[in-house]
């Protein structure tokens, strides 16, 4: 198994057993979609990732990040230590 490095939420560590990945979902409330962004303008996305507890249990952790569509940063520059939620 490659390390994909930890992540710590609400007291408790998780490693991650694979790559983060854009969801590709549709959210709702508050957020922006990609596809409703015009050029220039932010939007939200979310990313997850699989992991284990350190009970060997199987999760899903999950990301939000803002962003100007146009102008999107390097994945590596995104702060992965800022879990949204973990399921």
């Amino acid at each position: 198994m490659s390390n994909y490095g930890t992540v710590n939420f609400e007291g408790k560590t998780y490693k991650l057993t694979g790559e983060a990945d854009f969801t590709n979902r549709l959210l709702e409330g508050r957020y922006k979609n990609y596809t409703d962004a015009s050029e220039g303008d932010k939007y939200d996305a979310e990313f997850s990732a699989p992991a284990v507890d350190n009970e060997g249990n199987e999760v899903t952790v999950y990301w939000m990040f803002e962003f100007v569509k146009g102008d999107e940063p390097e994945l590596d520059s995104l702060n992965w230590k800022d879990v949204a939620r973990i399921v």
